[in-house]
């Protein structure tokens, strides 16, 4: 018996050795994992972007899964009063101080709870260590020692209701579908993160302090910094502050698992509905014998996941338009795993998009994908991992942490960019075509919880649940025939092309400035930010907003076709194909003040890039497929905006404040009979036929010789037609309402109001203005976060917006939603804090944040390709004189005397109109 165990053992090993080969998988070199004395675990991870700049995350293994049954809401309700008040520091001392050091409450400075997490999160300065080693130590007193004061509870429990209200009306009715159709009968119906109400409502301290004292326990908890920090320093930073004695007993946390999932059919109308969904849901374990078994798995779903996509991206492309899009994902839980397969259908013909839905998966169920399909795919996504590879320095640390506390929290391996094409190279060798066959297999064999979602008109043929069933199991039955084979060997021909030259090249103080022989001036910068990426916008500032209506409608319609439809010999249908393995996008637009083409590429694809760019510019296509696909689903989609209350209520806005202007209007049904391909080529042509007055930005990792061939042949060669005429530049000149105005939309089923509140600016355009408008906002929010949300708890979130722009008149808008028995009470207040500030009453301490955080973001930015070419780009339209603030010139530029006068003349505070959407159920 033991003899046989033995050579079943061996035999295992040696099967294993032949299956994965001689890898192994585990956490990189670089990533640094100890316990503190007392059991808490911590994670630091090196990465230099943004610079001087840490993220650090405090993760607790426990969220509302762990909740008792008088607890339900108690773990988020924990996290939101963390913020609110610690031994060391009273209630709002600690956001107030991460606003002190620059952090934006929100953004630098937010936290989470999931079913079986609590992360708190925030992404602080290193430059100064004093303030560094402060902010981990309010992070330290948020999470160990918080007070829970009755007083902080009755406060904050009023806020999480307003979030709990955020989630309310078709959100809240779609997610009770998912309740019941995928989760009843486990924990995790029974325990969503938000809480209940009620139990909320009633919260007493001693059943808060028993969630906490239980499950935020060292053991339970892990320390998490990703960033700009030596990993010894952090190391003792960490022990300095996290590393206290421990006298409490642990239990670790129960796993619980999801149910098995029955074979059962839903239909869920809703009259609030804009869309048909088609979705088939499975369960599957996730669970894996090692570390190997369960990377194969990953990059094995991903395969599927990208072949699936495909055949659906193929129908889509027919022609029939019975489906407008479709996929396929996974949901990974503790031990289990929720498949889900999508699509979105045409309303018109339901049951023939169902129909077709099930044959595309059940057609690689049967007959499998073929291998010239499968290796295709195998090198699209290597060719995706070794971009990531390429250009891993400019990855932020904000994205890495996540994926890094997921070691902690789901016992998973963090793979890094370099091991994540290692591993993938080593593992998809085993990949195979049966491979993807068996799991199509398992996914169409198991059980499904089917759900149909569907809009409530009288117009739709919907079936019903037994319907539903039927129309299923007989698609089921229905033979399917093998898709054909499909040509993955494509190439584009070399378009013909007539270099130009370059005529002048000047050294700038922070780039180049290369004058072309047709007159295009291009503005070159090389960057080493990421290290495989070309960044080059060509545009002209003009756009549709000298166009008729008709030609402006047209124009919405024209560079999306264009870009769908292919270039030189690759049509329509061979796009997707044709691209496989290649990182490059060509996309031309068209705006009301602008046109132009913006392409981003590695330099193995950059030929390829440019030669697809002449062909779209030269011989646009426009393919009749790809025509009716766009026409008829946006047709649908505008039948089904009047379902939206949203939808109605933004119509409402516009016909309010912005005068129904057809430029900010959505389009409607009869706008597309004005839709023609004809028309969109007349369009297309007008706006990129010739090159006069069009300008380029070109950055990114490429050397001035290669910046100097792409610019002789693939720019210099555009034709440009002279003109002495100098383009006027338009103005879209909207009056606004003047006085106080009052709207309302009463629409849809709902438990908040939403209120949007819109003052006319007052002020012209400039560079300093628009500095001097972005600060009132900056300081607004804050204040408005302080007084409606903290102090009043009258919101969850709350948004004021500054729009100012040289092409239209600017304006103030905020926007909230809050409970329709206070909307009155909170209105009133956020204008109460408008006229604060228009009166020159600057908080000191809203200032000097916004004063810091520019620096922080300013320094960021500097070490990324966006600024710079927006930078550059704003060079070619406001003239070589143009320079953005350094954080220096903003802190003295911004200063209270001359804010104060600015706000006083930024708007009328007299002059507001308001537009409420009002549940129809609100008495």
């Amino acid at each position: 018996m033991h003899i046989r165990k033995k050579i079943l053992s061996l035999l295992f090993f040696v099967l294993f050795i032949l299956s994965f080969g001689q890898i192994k998988v585990e956490n990189p070199k670089g990533l640094v994992i100890g316990k503190l004395s007392n059991g808490m675990t911590y994670y630091i991870y090196k990465n230099k972007m943004p610079e001087n700049r840490v993220s650090v995350n405090v993760a607790v293994k426990s969220g509302s899964l762990q909740e008792d049954d008088d607890q339900l809401g108690m773990a988020h309700l924990i996290e939101h009063l963390c913020f609110n008040g610690t031994e060391k520091y009273s209630k709002n001392e600690v956001v107030k101080y991460y606003q002190s050091i620059g952090l934006n409450f929100g953004g630098d400075l937010n936290a989470h709870t999931g079913f079986d997490e609590t992360v708190y999160k925030i992404q602080i300065p290193t430059d100064d260590k004093e303030k560094f080693e402060k902010g981990i130590e309010v992070l330290k007193e948020m999470t160990l020692k918080p007070t829970f004061k009755q007083e902080d509870i009755d406060s904050e429990k009023d806020i999480v209701k307003e979030e709990w209200r955020l989630s309310q009306g078709l959100s809240d009715r779609l997610t009770k579908v998912y309740q019941k159709e995928i989760f009843e009968g486990s924990r995790y119906g029974e325990r969503f993160p938000i809480g209940d109400m009620d139990i909320i409502s009633n919260t007493k301290r001693d059943t808060l302090v028993r969630y906490y004292n239980k499950w935020y326990h060292p053991e339970n908890m892990a320390v998490v910094m990703v960033g700009d920090i030596e990993p010894e320093y952090a190391k003792e930073v960490i022990k300095k502050y996290f590393d206290y004695n421990e006298t409490r007993k642990f239990i670790p946390r129960e796993e619980y698992r999801l149910k098995e999932l029955p074979d059962k059919y839903t239909v869920f109308q809703d009259k609030e509905l804009t869309y048909v969904l088609f979705e088939m849901m499975s369960r599957e374990d996730y669970s894996f014998k090692n570390n190997e078994e369960k990377v194969k798995d990953y990059y094995e779903n991903i395969l599927f996941k990208l072949l699936l996509s495909n055949r659906i991206n193929d129908e889509i492309k027919t022609g029939n338009n019975l489906i407008y899009e479709g996929g396929y994902f996974g949901m990974e839980f503790s031990k289990d795993r929720l498949n889900t397969y999508y699509s979105v259908l045409n309303k018109n013909d339901i049951e023939k998009g169902i129909e077709k839905t099930i044959n595309i998966l059940k057609d690689i169920a049967i007959n499998g994908v073929s291998q010239n399909e499968l290796e295709a795919e195998k090198e699209n996504l290597r060719s995706s991992f070794e971009d990531s590879l390429k250009n891993k320095d400019s990855l932020e640390s904000e994205t890495i942490i996540s994926e890094v506390r997921k070691v902690f929290l789901n016992n998973e391996i963090f793979i890094d960019e370099e091991n994540m094409l290692k591993y993938y190279d080593e593992f998809s060798k085993n990949i195979t075509t049966e491979n993807i066959k068996e799991k199509a297999i398992k996914f169409y064999k198991d059980n499904h919880s089917v759900v149909l979602f569907t809009p409530k008109e009288k117009d739709i043929k919907v079936p019903s649940d037994i319907e539903l069933k039927n129309i299923i199991l007989n698609a089921e039955k229905q033979p399917v025939s093998k898709k054909s084979e499909m040509n993955f060997n494509l190439s584009l021909e070399k378009p013909e092309i007539i270099s130009g030259k370059i005529l002048e090249t000047k050294d700038m103080k922070n780039y180049k400035k290369i004058k072309l022989s047709n007159g295009i001036e291009f503005l070159y910068k090389k960057t080493d930010f990421e290290k495989d990426k070309i960044y080059i916008k060509l545009f002209k500032e003009e756009g549709s907003i000298k166009d008729s209506d008709t030609m402006y409608l047209n124009s919405k319609f024209a560079t999306e076709l264009v870009n769908k439809s292919g270039a030189g010999n690759i049509k329509y249908q061979d796009v997707d194909r044709f691209m496989k393995g290649k990182e490059f996008s060509v996309e031309t637009y068209i705006n009301n003040f602008e046109q132009g083409v913006f392409i981003v590429s590695n330099n193995k694809d950059i030929d390829t890039a440019l030669d697809y760019f002449t062909y779209v510019v030269k011989e646009p296509q426009v393919a009749q497929e790809a025509y009716k696909y766009i026409t008829v689903s946006a047709k649908e989609m505008i039948e089904n905006r009047k379902n939206s209350p949203d939808a109605t209520y933004s119509d409402k806005i516009i016909q309010v404040f912005f005068n129904d202007n057809i430029r900010k209007k959505s389009i409607e049904i009869k706008d597309l009979n004005s839709v023609t391909v004809e028309k969109i080529k007349d369009e297309y042509r007008d706006k990129f036929s010739e090159f006069n007055g069009f300008k380029g930005v070109i950055i990114g990792s490429i050397d001035d010789k290669k910046v100097s061939e792409i610019l002789e042949k693939y720019f210099a060669s555009l034709p440009v037609k002279e003109s002495k005429e100098d383009v006027k530049k338009e103005y879209l000149d909207i009056k606004y309402p003047s006085g106080t105005i009052y709207e309302k939309v009463v629409k849809g089923d709902d438990k908040k109001v939403r209120v949007s509140l819109f003052y006319p600016l007052k002020v012209s355009y400039s560079q300093e203005n628009s500095y001097m408008s972005k600060t009132f906002e900056d300081v607004l929010r804050i204040n408005l976060i302080d007084e409606i949300r903290e102090k009043l708890a009258g919101v969850y979130g709350i948004s004021p917006n500054v729009f100012m722009s040289k092409n239209e008149n600017g304006y103030l808008q905020i926007r909230f939603s809050t409970d329709p028995k206070r909307a009155d009470e909170i209105t009133e207040a956020v204008k109460k804090e408008v006229g604060k500030l228009v009166d020159g009453d600057i908080k000191k301490s809203s200032l000097e944040s916004v004063v810091k955080n520019y620096k922080l973001v300013y320094e960021n930015s500097q070490k990324q390709n966006s600024f710079w070419l927006n930078y550059l780009d704003e060079k070619l339209k406001r003239g070589e004189g143009y320079e953005p603030y350094t954080p220096k010139e903003f802190e003295e530029k911004m200063n209270e005397i001359k804010l104060r006068d600015f706000f006083k003349k930024i708007i009328d505070k007299n002059n507001c109109v308001q537009v409420r959407l009002i549940p129809e159920t609100v008495k």
